[in-house]
């Protein structure tokens, strides 16, 4: 399975680097699954982090796959609900033309990390 370029994408997106990055010489703060553990909770805010969450390759008869079906799940955290909504806006904006949007899932307050959440699901066809 291919991985989907959403990272190449939203970090070539003015207005997503607008709210995910600080300055030119900081991280944009759009992080794989894993990354965040590294961290703890202590990453400036909002960022996002998304993880493959199924997916199958595009099955032939007569051939191998040519490309994978792959679905993720992206998660955007902030201090508020308003940057929570706008990092989600943006990254949807940013990758439309590359992919589905499927599935707007919840916008939440997490107890734990004091921090609000909107997810959404996002369907890609990633050629190999």
């Amino acid at each position: 399975m291919n991985t989907p370029p959403l990272f190449t994408i939203c970090k070539a997106d003015p207005t997503v680097i607008g709210i995910f990055q600080e300055s030119p010489s900081d991280d944009v703060r759009i992080y794989p699954f894993t990354h965040t553990e590294d961290h703890g909770f202590d990453i400036a805010l909002p960022y996002c982090v998304w993880q493959t969450i199924g997916g199958s390759p595009e099955n032939y008869l007569d051939c191998e796959p040519d490309q994978d079906n792959v679905t993720l799940q992206i998660d955007v955290y902030g201090a508020d609900v308003d940057s929570v909504r706008a990092g989600a806006n943006a990254i949807e904006a940013a990758i439309q033309g590359s992919a589905y949007i499927t599935k707007y899932l919840t916008e939440s307050f997490e107890k734990e990390t004091k921090l609000y959440r909107a997810n959404f699901n996002v369907d890609w066809i990633v050629k190999r």
